[in-house]
């Protein structure tokens, strides 16, 4: 026996759709291989499993924070690397400078 007959099922859910919702779920489902009412059950139970995820709003706020994250890390980066030019062009500066202030 499956789990589902060994467990007894006793609460009912169920809600009013219209006939374009209807026909969209109706349609969705065929194409999966089950009928509408098992279908809407295992993305309810899905979706209570797993969690909503993220609203709308907060993907987008996600994909601004991380794209600033990234630009800020890149002018941060960009800026080491200027550091780092800087520094190797100064002991050569100081060189030339020492060498003409010799002479």
């Amino acid at each position: 026996m499956t789990e589902a007959i060994k467990r007894k099922k006793t609460k009912i859910i169920s809600f009013r759709v219209t006939h374009e919702e209807y026909a969209q779920i109706e349609r969705v489902a065929l194409a999966t291989g089950e009928g509408p009412n098992n279908w809407s059950r295992n993305i309810a139970l899905t979706a209570a499993r797993e969690g909503s995820g993220l609203t709308k709003t907060d993907r987008l706020l996600y994909e601004e924070i991380a794209r600033v994250r990234y630009l800020v890390e890149r002018g941060f980066r960009l800026l080491l690397a200027l550091r780092d030019y800087r520094n190797d062009l100064e002991p050569s500066v100081c060189r030339t400078q020492l060498f003409t202030s010799l002479e």
